[in-house]
């Protein structure tokens, strides 16, 4: 954090910390804006627009349910909003997001959805069992799990398995996830998908595929298939099939259904999107030439024959899967289920905290707790007397050393902002913003001793572990939390 971070002012701060919307001056909130990047705006073809009724009798219900943005680093081509925007031209019931091991994109996802009225699922897609970062092959190593949130509570549970699984890692690119901790957070909470070509379900058929005669690997596909329905549940699962045209696909689906069929689970429809349009498959595969760190002939082979992972309407994928009825509809209606907008993901704003605890006893004079609407006007009104010292805490804000910022703004000449150095100790009990304002002595002036004295005194009273240190050098709060 410096201090130069745009324009914002402090108002509008108080107000997103709060949890209460911006003006309509101010933006949106959620609205990943900065001077670099401005807000959504959608595109000419989308404004106002509205649909016939003669339009609307027409369309297929549907919802894709398996759709990777350029957050899936290098595999998808587009951005979230280019998807939001080709879902809203289709007419599609709902869109998903599923990139792989993170939720890089759900904000500007979301943003673009929430203008344009495009229903929004959130999930992703699991990297399970990999050995090193993926960069450098031609085709990734590791078990694709497709978890798709059903509801705020979901997106949570799936956002601490994601953040788990990175931070076990402890490398880029490598996630390492627990298989029993995945089962635990999002069995209730989740819906599961049996995912692509790296699905554990059809990872198992490619022998089945490349021999027809072989059963065994159809056998092991089907308890692949019962395994995931003892650990989720029976409602929890649901087989996907895709079609892009490959010589194999039809073979597949074929086998998947029975599968289902056999284990008493549903079948649905996507079409594993890694792009918007289709004249977005040589971005595509550009993309993969570069994770692969090759050049595009020798990429030769290893890309799709097709740019057909592109999004579709619901009556082209009716027409591609209309040998599996039911598959279509029950994308429409698990996409409609599993639909909530971004902001109901948000945290308890600090409004709502507990009573205030004073959290700093440095300063002898008069302590103001930050009110929760006028803070700001408590903090420009004390700039006026003079030099001042403000000490504060907000969350992850603490420990700040002894600073002297020169100004010359409202004419201020100095100002000490004193951190709340046993904010981070475990004996001292943090709580809420709270604001400690003292008047320093004019520029040119001495201390005595005495008062040097009393502010160290003050000092061990509020924190017994500073006893022993000097007062000029104090520890910091995270190195003896």
């Amino acid at each position: 954090m410096s201090f130069s971070n745009g324009p914002g002012s402090w108002r509008a701060l108080e107000r997103a910390l709060s949890g209460r919307p911006l003006s309509a001056q101010s933006g949106r909130d959620e609205s990943p804006t900065s001077r670099k990047r401005e807000g959504y705006a959608p595109p000419a073809d989308l404004i106002g627009r509205r649909v016939a009724g003669a339009e609307l009798d027409e369309r297929v219900p549907y919802a894709e349910l398996h759709c990777h943005s350029n957050f899936s680093f290098l595999d998808g081509a587009s951005e979230p909003a280019a998807l939001v925007e080709e879902a809203a031209r289709l007419r599609l019931d709902a869109i998903a997001i599923t990139d792989h091991d993170g939720m890089y994109g759900v904000v500007r996802f979301a943003e673009a959805a929430k203008d344009l009225g495009v229903a929004t699922v959130f999930g992703a897609e699991l990297s399970v069992g990999l050995s090193a970062p993926q960069t450098g092959l031609p085709d990734p190593e590791g078990e694709h799990l497709l978890l798709l949130a059903r509801s705020p509570e979901g997106y949570r549970r799936l956002c601490r398995v994601i953040t788990a699984a990175q931070l076990r890692g402890g490398e880029k690119g490598l996630p390492v996830y627990d298989w029993e901790e995945i089962i635990e957070e999002t069995r209730e909470h989740c819906l599961l998908l049996t995912g692509c070509r790296k699905g554990r379900v059809p990872q198992a058929l490619d022998s089945a595929l490349a021999k027809p005669g072989d059963s065994s690997s159809i056998g092991e596909a089907a308890r692949h298939l019962r395994g995931l329905v003892d650990a989720w549940g029976r409602e929890q699962v649901v087989v996907e099939l895709t079609d892009h045209g490959y010589p194999l696909d039809s073979r597949r689906n074929d086998l998947l259904v029975s599968i289902a069929a056999e284990t008493g689970v549903g079948t649905v429809a996507t079409n594993a999107v890694h792009y918007a349009r289709p004249r977005d498959s040589r971005l595509a595969a550009a993309l993969a030439a570069v994770r692969a760190r090759r050049s595009l002939p020798e990429m030769d082979g290893w890309p799709p024959p097709a740019g057909t992972a592109h999004l579709r309407s619901g009556a082209e994928v009716a027409a591609r899967l209309d040998r599996y009825p039911g598959a279509v509809q029950r994308a429409a209606v698990l996409g409609l289920e599993c639909a909530f907008p971004l902001d109901t993901t948000r945290p308890v704003s600090c409004a709502t905290w507990s009573r205030p605890v004073r959290i700093n006893a440095m300063a002898p004079a008069r302590t103001t707790r930050a009110p929760t609407r006028n803070w700001t006007t408590n903090w420009r009104s004390s700039r006026s007397s003079g030099s001042q010292a403000i000490s504060w805490w907000c969350g992850t804000l603490s420990g700040f050393a002894a600073r002297r910022i020169s100004t010359a703004r409202g004419g201020v000449r100095r100002r000490e902002l004193s951190g709340l150095l046993c904010a981070g100790h475990r004996q001292c009990r943090p709580g809420p913003v709270e604001f400690v304002v003292r008047a320093l002595p004019e520029p040119g002036t001495r201390r005595s001793a005495g008062h040097r004295d009393d502010h160290r005194q003050q000092r061990l009273d509020a924190c017994p572990q500073l006893v022993g240190h000097h007062p000029r050098r104090l520890p910091s709060p995270l190195l003896t939390a």
